[in-house]
């Protein structure tokens, strides 16, 4: 494994439901890296890319909502 950490967002996505909190996790492909895992939405963040737009460009991405 690499010494090198690669910067990386999470995102929690949530809606309010009257007094409930409902959260968006993501099931990952069978064929994909960590195929199978349950997560909070995750992604990369690029090369002069703040934090908040790596995590809207992820969001875009990977669920289409905006």
């Amino acid at each position: 494994m690499s010494s090198l950490a690669i910067p990386s967002v999470d995102t929690h996505v949530f809606r309010r439901d009257g007094v409930q909190l409902l959260y968006l996790v993501l099931h990952a492909a069978p064929d994909a890296p960590w195929g199978g895992l349950w997560q909070v939405l995750t992604g990369e963040i690029g090369d002069g890319e703040t934090a908040l737009a790596a995590a809207l460009r992820a969001l875009r991405g990977h669920t289409g909502l905006e």
